[in-house]
């Protein structure tokens, strides 16, 4: 209804003005107006009029209220409430957020239960689930020069510029196409491994046993009746008359011993310490070089300048076997019962 204005007349009581029954109706007709507008026939105090704003005093506790006012502007703005019941959000106020769509929004310590994020055409969503965890855990994410992908556990993804501190390889290594390269096998209660090293320029990489234990094989093993088939074989050389007396030299941990006298002289074979150790004894030297020997057959060689003979320990007799070797009437090798 329009606002319905009391006719007063031109001047007082001309007569042209609305009678007093019309104007009461006017004026109860404004009122009824106003009243039905700001609550019914029977206004409370809850809701009012300030010169600060609209006043709501507390239905549960009076002495306080709730100013709803708009900051001072430059210009005209519309705030448009939606089609619906629910509560307004304040910015420091803890509400529940339920069917809101944030654009470029600016999060800052945010803590989130549960994160659903949608796939490029929204037809699908990836859920983020968290483990139970025992405390609060930091995740890092490093400092990218460029953008970069996730790496997922069971995805087939390619990893670049990845170092590995000490990993659990639990099969094998494949190649590209899935094959394996290298298999490994798990022993229970492992303390020994193999150490494979590189090296710089002029110097050889290595594939060396180590571990826990003193001394340690290193088993190259062909399957069923192939064979190891290096392609060139050097072997560890111990020179003899080098550092302690001939007598004294450690030929444990070479496999071809020298001997370089200009006079005769005596070494003793150390013991193998595996069975099917090889060992080869070459004399340089213009002295006679004797080597003594465990042996079934024979106590030592005599080996003469330029000439050789090599010999295989057999662990079970605790024995250096003659591979090769004159016999008493031969100069160059004279083997000594």
């Amino acid at each position: 209804m329009a606002r319905q204005t009391l006719n007063k007349g031109t001047t007082a009581n001309d007569g042209t003005g609305d009678t007093l029954r019309t104007a009461a109706g006017k004026i109860n007709d404004n009122f009824e107006e106003l009243y039905s507008f700001l609550g019914g026939d029977a206004l409370t105090d809850y809701v009012n009029l300030s010169d600060s704003g609209l006043v709501y005093n507390h239905v549960l506790n009076s002495a306080f209220k709730t100013v709803l006012t708009a900051d001072s502007s430059a210009a005209n703005y519309e705030v448009n409430l939606p089609a619906g019941s629910g509560s307004l959000i304040l910015e420091t106020s803890t509400a529940t957020l339920t069917n809101k769509t944030l654009t470029s929004p600016l999060i800052n310590n945010p803590t989130i239960d549960g994160l659903k994020v949608n796939d490029d055409d929204s037809s699908h969503q990836y859920t983020l689930v968290a483990g139970s965890l025992t405390g609060n855990r930091n995740i890092n994410l490093p400092s990218l020069t460029d953008s970069d992908t996730f790496v997922f556990r069971d995805h087939s993804q390619t990893l670049s510029n990845k170092t590995l501190a000490t990993p659990s390889i639990t099969t094998a290594i494949n190649d590209v196409n899935g094959a394996e390269i290298v298999k490994f096998t798990a022993t229970t209660s492992a303390i020994n491994e193999i150490t494979i090293k590189n090296n710089s320029v002029g110097a050889d990489p290595g594939i060396q046993a180590s571990g826990t234990d003193t001394n340690i094989n290193l088993d190259l093993i062909p399957k069923g009746t192939g064979a190891i088939k290096p392609e060139k074989v050097a072997y560890g050389i111990k020179n003899l008359g080098a550092g302690p007396a001939a007598s004294d030299s450690d030929t444990r941990y070479d496999t071809i011993v020298i001997g370089n006298f200009g006079s005769p002289k005596t070494f003793n074979l150390n013991d193998g310490t595996v069975a099917g150790e090889y060992k080869i004894i070459i004399n340089k030297g213009a002295g006679l070089l004797t080597c003594n020997l465990t042996s079934d057959a024979y106590s030592s060689i005599d080996i003469t300048q330029h000439h050789s003979t090599s010999c295989v320990w057999d662990e079970t007799g605790n024995s250096w076997y003659v591979i090769y070797g004159g016999d008493s009437n031969d100069a160059r090798v004279n083997l000594i019962v």
